[in-house]
């Protein structure tokens, strides 16, 4: 299930305001772990959306967001953390947006650093809508990002993927297995194998 959705109401002209909680990081999280724990009561796995910093919705491919980690840590993470602590998520959606220079779904410090290692979350980060050229799978599925929300017909991921197979088969296959070991987690605890 894609959702819940926690990002905040930064400004009430966001564009999905009507899919997030509120304003406050805690509240966000609160609301969004419960949903998380009815959602795994029923063996339905949730993807958390979007991680992180992605209080705009209009021109979201398009933003370069500029934030201090303290202010990433205490608001705009916050009820991710929460949800992956207390709800227990087996899934995240990276999100659209650009943290700095980096897309969201590349980051290596969001995806790896903080959500894995720091909060050890276990499961799947699935990408938000792949049809742009920058959610680049040659440097997502290293950075922690493991699948691509992609249309079927699409093999732009798949030809990046080999073109840096050739140029490092080792660092690519060993990224390849962590992202084949956390889908096969998610999927584990989902009702195709929870009966």
């Amino acid at each position: 299930w894609y959702a819940p959705s926690v990002n905040l109401h930064r400004s009430p002209y966001g564009g999905r305001c009507f899919e997030y909680y509120s304003e406050d990081p805690l509240l966000s999280g609160k609301m969004g772990a419960g949903v998380v724990r009815g959602a795994n009561s029923q063996n339905l796995v949730t993807f958390v959306k979007h991680f992180a910093l992605n209080e705009e919705d209009a021109h979201r491919t398009n933003v370069h967001t500029w934030c201090s980690e303290q202010a990433i840590r205490e608001i705009y993470a916050k009820p991710f953390e929460i949800a992956v602590k207390e709800g227990n998520t087996h899934g995240i959606m990276s999100a659209l947006n650009d943290i700095g220079i980096h897309w969201c779904g590349e980051c290596e410090a969001l995806l790896t650093g903080l959500l894995r290692e720091e909060w050890d979350f276990k499961g799947a980060v699935v990408s938000d809508f792949a049809s742009f050229a920058y959610q680049r799978s040659d440097t997502g599925v290293p950075a922690g990002n493991d699948l691509w929300l992609a249309p079927m017909n699409n093999n732009y991921y798949i030809k990046s993927l080999q073109k840096a197979y050739k140029k490092d088969p080792a660092g690519i296959a060993r990224a390849l297995q962590g992202a084949t070991k956390h889908i096969c987690y998610m999927v584990a605890r989902s009702n195709v194998t929870r009966k």
